[in-house]
């Protein structure tokens, strides 16, 4: 690396990522259905992501460009909810979600020190299932039919599936994070470990990047091809993962970095049994 990138503060990276789907997430609690004068129409996934990348500059060497995120006055509190073990993330979606009875409740975790001053206490909240998506994979707040929570570790980003149709309806090409980002690039192989995986964005650690940093992201979108046990595919901390993928600078901006994933082929932690 050269001295630039050398002399950089560290990043806290969970913290970044957090900013940076804030821009795009649901409420930060159960909120009573509102008429509305005309429909709302979501950021898709792939320009908030495409958005949320631009800032990956942040989480690699430092500094801020020009697309800073808005955060609200709470944005310390992340729209996430935790049910049966597992821990979601809030996303807006472009239509009214149908949802398929009751799932009983879930807990919207505390977050900050102040409750009511751009905090939140801990509070148990009533969920439903999503018409035609495992709740596994997806569920939705009662009376909340403009966020879909997804769980960690599974892709929206796979067209044909009922995780993508429920967030980008019949647009097979969503998200595409090749278009604007990714005109002078090259293709490279890593291999890393997975760290956390929200919204399918991989937080990682790389094995041996060469001059890409130790940690950093790796984006899928619509054409990346995933390769893993199971149907629908899922990852989850410590997991490792082989991907292809497009390293995107801009021949402007020495400090962009942006990994999108061509091809990603997971391979699930071994946990050695104790007793053997």
């Amino acid at each position: 690396m050269n001295d630039e990138i050398d002399t950089i503060d560290p990043i806290d990276l969970d913290r970044e990522l957090r900013e940076m789907l804030l821009a795009r997430e649901g409420p930060e609690t159960p909120q009573p259905r509102v008429r509305r004068s005309r429909r709302w129409i979501a950021v898709p996934l792939a320009a908030a992501i495409a958005t949320a990348a631009m800032a990956v500059v942040v989480l690699t060497q430092g500094g801020r460009n020009h697309h800073d995120v808005t955060a609200s006055s709470g944005a310390q509190c992340a729209a996430a909810l935790e049910w049966h073990g597992a821990t979601y993330t809030g996303t807006r979606v472009p239509h009214p979600l149908s949802f398929d009875g009751g799932l009983g409740e879930g807990t919207l975790p505390a977050c900050g020190d102040n409750p009511g001053e751009g905090g939140r206490a801990a509070t148990r909240t009533s969920l439903v299932a999503v018409a035609g998506v495992s709740p596994e994979q997806a569920v939705a707040i009662a009376g909340d039919s403009a966020t879909l929570y997804v769980a960690y570790g599974y892709f929206p980003q796979q067209p044909g599936t009922a995780l993508h149709r429920a967030l980008y309806g019949n647009r097979p090409g969503l998200p595409d994070e090749r278009e604007n980002d990714c005109a002078n690039t090259k293709l490279q192989t890593v291999e890393a470990t997975v760290s956390t995986a929200r919204l399918g964005i991989l937080r990682v650690k790389l094995a041996d990047g060469g001059d890409l940093p130790r940690e950093t992201f790796i984006f899928p979108d619509a054409r990346t091809i995933i390769i893993a046990d199971g149907d629908p595919p899922h990852v989850r901390p410590g997991d490792t993962v082989r991907a292809d993928v497009l390293v995107c600078r801009h021949p402007n901006d020495k400090r962009f970095l942006k990994l999108v994933a061509t091809k990603l082929a997971i391979a699930k932690r071994v946990i050695a049994d104790a007793t053997g």
